[in-house]
């Protein structure tokens, strides 16, 4: 049974915060509104704030500046979300726009490779497609295989 994780009430604050931020385009260094006007927008407690902030600092979007305020990070941290997808709080909708931008991406490239294919290529992706429809073996053992061994134009 797949483990169910349950946002806390900081990481929920965190995630709202994180859309503000964006939604506001908040620049880099631009200072954030203070605790106090944090909580009573997102209504919930100074603590609370205190904590999606420090876990928007882990993540590499916030700076916290002791006795000057909390600010934009001057660069986000891109190693862990090169895209900025943690940035969208609406997961489902972000879904479907991943699925469309790979319908709009995925034909075009199928057809490259088809044109660029050599008869190497075209032998080994039908020797593929042998191994993936036997039934004996298990579709997770299929799909890693076929991903492997398609050839790199």
């Amino acid at each position: 049974m797949a483990n169910i994780h349950y946002k806390s009430l900081p990481e929920k604050t965190a995630d709202l915060l994180s859309d503000y931020l964006y939604q506001q385009n908040f620049r880099s260094g631009e200072k954030l509104p203070g605790e106090i006007v944090l909580a009573k927008q997102f209504d919930v407690s100074r603590n609370t704030i205190r904590s999606a902030i420090k876990i928007l600092k882990e993540n590499g979007t916030l700076e916290v500046q002791r006795g000057s305020g909390t600010f934009m990070a001057a660069r986000k941290n891109l190693s862990s979300d090169p895209l900025g997808l943690t940035l969208i709080s609406d997961k489902q909708k972000l879904g479907k726009d991943l699925i469309d931008v790979r319908l709009m991406v995925e034909p075009k490239l199928a057809a490259l490779a088809a044109e660029y294919a050599t008869p190497f290529d075209i032998k080994n992706l039908e020797e593929i497609c042998k191994v993936n429809s036997n039934p004996r073996v298990p579709f997770v053992l299929q799909e890693s295989h076929f991903v492997n061994e398609i050839p790199v134009l």
